[in-house]
């Protein structure tokens, strides 16, 4: 009986802190999602989140699937995309609206995830 009642509280600890560690990767995924402009590194947000930038790396990657670097790419190429259906906007004032200072790092980030440049992405839109 003692065996069986360790077992079952290590289960619940275990299901309690998987539940607790996603809950945090939920917060910082709404974090970049809102804030993706900005400088964000994994040392800002383990400032911002309490924990430590090795132990939110581990965990970030492990709960998504992808890399932090990787996440908060994807989601400024998204964002980039709806962006660059505004004609009126230039693809460098893109580049910096998604937290890119170097436009020609955007358009080589960028490049790299959809297979062509913003301009020619811009000129594929209807």
């Amino acid at each position: 009986l003692t065996h069986y009642l360790e077992r079952l509280l290590q289960e619940l600890r275990q299901e309690d802190e998987a539940r607790q560690t996603g809950d945090l990767i939920n917060r910082v995924k709404n974090y970049i999602q809102e804030h993706f402009a900005e400088n964000l590194t994994l040392t800002v947000l383990s400032e911002l989140f309490y924990v430590c930038p090795a132990y939110l790396s581990r965990l970030f990657k492990k709960k998504t699937g992808v890399n932090f670097v990787e996440y908060l790419t994807t989601i400024r190429i998204e964002k980039s995309k709806e962006f660059l259906a505004d004609p009126s906007l230039m693809i460098y004032t893109v580049s910096e609206m998604v937290g890119y200072e170097n436009p020609r790092y955007f358009s080589r980030l960028f490049k790299e995830a959809l297979g062509c440049s913003p301009q020619e992405y811009r000129n594929q839109l209807p």
